[in-house]
């Protein structure tokens, strides 16, 4: 059961407690999204793409094909919010 700790959710771990697995490049999208008025309406997508490609799950060597399928899907998030 999620207790608030870093390593409970990838989202609140980006936002909450500044970093996730992903690194720096999701981690700043992310950061980004949030920041506009329509995140919420984003967030489960957002978490579900996040916990769909966890590294935690895969092994080490698909991280950089990870890392890149999430800030491919977080860019098309990004783009609807920038067209409403």
């Amino acid at each position: 059961m999620p207790n608030g700790k870093p390593g409970d959710h990838p989202l609140s771990d980006i936002l909450h407690h500044g970093q996730s697995e992903y690194g720096d490049p999701v981690d700043h999208l992310v950061k980004q999204l949030s920041k506009h008025p329509g995140f919420s309406q984003h967030t489960d997508r957002i978490s579900q793409i996040l916990i769909e490609h966890s590294p935690l799950f895969h092994p080490q060597s698909m991280r950089p094909e990870l890392v890149q399928a999430v800030t491919r899907k977080l860019q098309i998030i990004q783009k609807s919010l920038r067209n409403t």
